[in-house]
């Protein structure tokens, strides 16, 4: 069974809470936040992000944007 520290999960919470993805109050359990503008701006981000460390990552392949297109319909 794999053990996760502590510090872990509550640096995780804390990390969520600054991004609006999780809200906490005193004596309240968290809850993921239901405000879906926030939750689709928050998708928007991480979808910016990953893009552009996909395309870093096969910039020195020097792929054709017609290749790069063909390979990823066929993981879709």
């Amino acid at each position: 069974m794999m053990q996760v520290n502590p510090n872990t999960v509550q640096r995780a919470f804390h990390e969520m809470e600054a991004i609006g993805l999780v809200t906490t109050g005193n004596n309240v359990m968290s809850r993921v936040t239901e405000d879906e503008d926030r939750i689709e701006q928050l998708k928007e981000e991480m979808l910016e992000e990953a893009i552009t460390s996909f395309v870093d990552a096969i910039a020195p392949l020097q792929l054709s944007q017609k290749e790069i297109i063909d390979h990823l319909s066929q993981k879709l």
